[in-house]
């Protein structure tokens, strides 16, 4: 029996024949072995995943008896399966199953319920690499044509494309005041940077922010704001802006910094000063662009270490599996 159908197949039953039907479990049910003899009444099962119904059928002497097809449940998380439904191209087996697995292990981790956005832009076509996979009637809108890569993400120009979330980071509820997580996935820098990249910001110059943005110089330092008009240095770069960066906000004065899941900043002088303003955007922060190449974004509401740190494994593993890491 495969994940999707198995049949058993058919059996000549001859005059005073004894035959064994098969035992279909399918959920809970199950149907017994039963003995047929000339002109009995057999019931032959119809079997659809979690229930059993019942079709009677007349067997005469030496007939030739179909034995039912079994149709067993996908076994896909019931997130996944509407996020699959949302996609107007369907991924392969493979990938469904490597999505399925996020989703249940984000859950099992307990960060998918503190989540308002999950974007996963590295997937295997632009539609599906715009959807909210937390909410997959929302999605992100490809503005000014950032250049798309199957499997890989969305690209900026440096000058005017970007990625609009077409909301403010508290619209969905879960990202608070006190209480919030923005974090970003970059898998490719493009072209020689010498400042700071916008990898998540708003669109317009409104107050107060919401913003990743690394350091494209050795030495200097990747800030952070949330919540606040403070962008706090967070970590000193290497000169590299590849990587998984997150920002959270835990209470009116606390700040975080984390870079692969491990803490690297904490400020406990930067006060709130409101939820931020603007709608969110990626590769892009009011005038300022990026051209480099995201495959992940995410909001939602203050994760913990141990939060943070699940979210990066699952993540990773997923993007490492595609290619995407």
């Amino acid at each position: 029996m495969t994940a999707e159908s198995a049949a058993i197949g058919a059996t000549v039953i001859a005059s005073n024949t004894v035959v064994q039907v098969p035992s279909v479990i399918a959920g809970t049910a199950s149907i017994a072995p039963a003995f047929v003899v000339p002109t009995s009444i057999v019931s032959s099962p119809s079997v659809s995943a979690g229930s059993v119904s019942i079709a009677p059928v007349s067997l005469a002497p030496a007939s030739n008896v179909p034995s039912p097809a079994v149709s067993v449940a996908s076994g896909y998380d019931s997130d996944a399966q509407s996020y699959f439904a949302a996609m107007s191209g369907q991924p392969d087996s493979t990938r469904k199953g490597l999505l399925n697995d996020l989703v249940v292990g984000l859950k099992a981790d307990g960060v998918w319920p503190s989540l308002d956005w999950l974007v996963l832009l590295a997937s295997h076509d632009e539609q599906s690499a715009r959807l909210n996979a937390i909410i997959p009637s929302k999605a992100v809108a490809a503005i000014n044509s950032p250049a798309f890569t199957p499997n890989l993400g969305f690209t900026g120009d440096a000058s005017s494309s970007y990625v609009l979330f077409g909301e403010t980071l508290g619209a969905a509820g879960k990202a608070t005041l006190n209480s919030a997580t923005i974090g970003v996935w970059c898998n490719q820098t493009g072209g020689t940077l010498t400042g700071l990249s916008s990898h998540f910001g708003r669109a317009s110059n409104a107050t107060p922010q919401a913003t990743i943005r690394p350091q494209g110089s050795s030495g200097s330092s990747d800030q952070i704001a949330l919540n606040d008009n403070n962008g706090a240095n967070f970590r000193q770069s290497t000169g590299t802006r590849n990587g998984h960066r997150t920002a959270v906000r835990l209470d009116g004065n606390v700040k975080q910094g984390f870079f692969s899941g491990a803490r690297v900043f904490n400020s406990a002088a930067v006060a709130v000063v409101g939820i931020a303003n603007g709608n969110m955007s990626l590769l892009r922060n009011d005038t300022a662009y990026s051209a480099d190449r995201l495959a992940a974004a995410y909001t939602g509401a203050g994760l913990t270490d141990a939060l943070v740190a699940a979210l990066h494994s699952r993540l990773s593993t997923y993007l490492t599996a595609i290619g995407a890491a």
